[in-house]
């Protein structure tokens, strides 16, 4: 097999890196911010703040329901 040289692993690629952080974002995370990924700094950030604020949304509304059906104290 004879390759170019200039070709990107396949966890360097862009496609991967926005399937693993929409299927399983802790590794699409690490993937984003460790690569090759030719994305900017900023959006990097936004990003990561996006994912954040949906688990801290997540997690609090999941709290919600169980007060709401009387699970939690």
């Amino acid at each position: 097999m004879v390759t170019t040289g200039d070709e990107k692993k396949w966890y360097d690629q862009t496609f991967w890196i926005v399937f693993f952080l929409i299927v399983l974002w802790p590794v699409g995370l690490v993937m984003m911010w460790r690569s090759a990924c030719a994305w900017n700094t900023v959006v990097k950030v936004v990003v990561t703040i996006v994912i954040i604020g949906m688990v801290v949304l997540s997690y609090q509304m999941s709290q919600a329901v169980l007060a709401a059906q009387g699970t939690i104290s």
